[in-house]
């Protein structure tokens, strides 16, 4: 099944930042290699912070930056992506190119290939120079980014990118080249190829290569693609991460949007540790922490500079853990975090979070007031809006857990407790207890249980004072809730039990 889903709609799931969308710049300069103007496009990913240098990223080169439809897509794709944590945020550059087969094809070797392309060929020496000598020193002196380089290419833009990565000094780090032609020149990328294979580079180098097959021009470049494929399969190399696609049904236009997605979702797990991976980590407690140390060093490796866990990291860690029922090793992630990165307000509260939801409602409170102290001890720690919005949080959180809060939650976790071990009696009492509080705030579920076991010590009337209440202040919609369950059967024979359900039925009636 061909996938052209619409990718180039970008969602944003930050509660606070709905609006939030990458940053659009564009850059002209004086190109002393091309000796003319030249132009980039540059997206910052949704998030950027200029005052924030401690989070660097990964810039992408995208070739055919002339054509605005491959930015779109490309910028667009990522943020989707990244805002939801299936990929790694980047800037993305885009390069404007004014003569695609001069500039992106390298030195011919054979007289032939000259003629063929009537001289219009063998010039990307000259863009490796502008590159090497004046766009990258600007976006690296201007945006905060890290050591690595990603290119990508479609068509000649593969081409480009795919003959300077088997360079002994390749200007990238890693390359997406789409539907490249290799033909080029008597095949002299597939040689170099093989050499760069045979030869093993130190460090890891991501290659992702794609040819559809509709088409002649499209199958003659998947020959020569499959025959560097061949020659890496027979190697075996170990330090190359090289992925080929093979895209049956698809032409040379319709191959950039499906290699992209599954490119930059590969290219992604190197840098990301997935939830299957935290939580196959999370089985073996006592080495939780060293295996993502160990993680982060492969990382390091890949990136080819030192890559740690940030703050949002760690805090991803502890939510996922919790996810998966790994509480222990959940606030082990946070206190890990909080040992890194004790400015950071945001792991205490999340940190609060869980521990309330393990039932630890003291520990939770102040979990929250800590990271309410240190936010309110530095309001620039946030841009504004954010700072507003996590401070309303965090207030709120703090203030939730009163001393009567606390008492109510641990009453009705003592209560479901003797519910589940079917002692409906101390249920009761418990139950009973927890509502003289007088807490009201989402407490509708815990009043259905005590519903049942008030029911079971015939407590009738608790039991419907509870009923009234769902029906008439939480506005309960419709019967089937209580109708369905065979411990509430000795309510069933007292008049007010059709008077609370009908009101029940009128509530789903009005919601409708």
């Amino acid at each position: 099944m061909k996938f052209y889903l619409v990718l180039l709609i970008v969602l944003s799931f930050s509660a606070h930042a709905q609006n939030d969308r990458p940053t659009l710049l564009e850059h002209t300069f004086k190109s002393e290699a091309f000796d003319v103007e030249r132009k980039i496009s540059i997206a910052l990913p949704t998030g950027y912070s200029e005052s924030d240098s401690t989070v660097k990223y990964v810039v992408a080169y995208l070739f055919d930056g002339q054509f605005n439809p491959y930015f779109s897509l490309v910028h667009s794709v990522v943020d989707y992506y990244s805002q939801i944590g299936e990929g790694v945020p980047m800037i993305v550059v885009s390069i404007h190119t004014e003569n695609r087969s001069l500039e992106f094809t390298p030195k011919w070797n054979n007289q032939e290939t000259f003629d063929g392309w009537r001289g219009n060929c063998g010039n990307a020496e000259v863009l490796t120079a502008s590159l090497r000598d004046e766009i990258i020193p600007y976006i690296e002196a201007n945006f905060h980014t890290n050591a690595y380089r990603l290119g990508i290419g479609h068509s000649l833009g593969g081409t480009y990118v795919m003959q300077d990565i088997f360079k002994d000094e390749s200007i990238f780090s890693g390359i997406i080249a789409v539907s490249p032609n290799l033909n080029y020149d008597d095949e002299q990328i597939v040689e170099s190829g093989q050499a760069f294979f045979e030869n093993q580079p130190g460090s890891p180098t991501f290659i992702y290569a794609s040819a559809g097959d509709q088409g002649s021009m499209e199958s003659s470049f998947r020959r020569s693609l499959q025959k560097l494929d061949s020659i890496h399969t027979s190697l075996v190399p170990t330090s190359t991460n090289w992925e080929c696609s093979w895209l049956d049904g698809d032409g040379h236009m319709s191959s950039f949007l499906p290699t992209f997605n599954y490119a930059y979702l590969s290219f992604s797990k190197n840098w990301k540790l997935s939830d299957d991976l935290l939580e196959e980590y999370a089985k073996t407690p006592g080495t939780f922490l060293e295996k993502i140390e160990v993680f982060y060093s492969n990382l390091s490796l890949f990136a080819g500079e030192k890559i740690q866990p940030s703050s949002d990291d760690f805090n991803n860690f502890g939510y996922a853990l919790s996810y998966f029922g790994h509480y222990d090793q959940s606030i082990m992630a946070f206190n890990e975090g909080i040992k890194q990165f004790p400015e950071d307000p945001n792991l205490h509260d999340s940190k609060g979070e869980i521990l309330e939801e393990m039932g630890e409602f003291s520990a939770a409170k102040k979990s929250y007031q800590t990271g309410l102290t240190i936010l309110e001890s530095d309001t620039s720690y946030y841009p504004k809006d954010d700072y507003d919005y996590y401070f309303e949080m965090m207030t709120n959180n703090a203030n939730r857990l009163s001393d009567d809060y606390i008492s109510y939650k641990t009453l009705i976790q003592s209560a479901r407790q003797f519910s589940d071990e079917k002692n409906y009696k101390q249920a009761a009492k418990q139950f009973a207890k927890a509502f003289k509080l007088d807490i009201i705030k989402a407490t509708h579920l815990d009043r259905i249980l005590a519903v049942v076991a008030f029911a079971q010590v015939k407590k009738h009337n608790a039991a419907f004072d509870q009923l009234e209440l769902l029906a008439t202040k939480f506005k309960w919609e419709g019967r089937a809730t209580f109708e369905e369950d065979e411990l509430m059967n000795s309510l069933r024979s007292d008049q007010r039990w059709e008077e609370i359900m009908t009101v029940m039925d009128q509530n789903k009636l009005d919601a409708n």
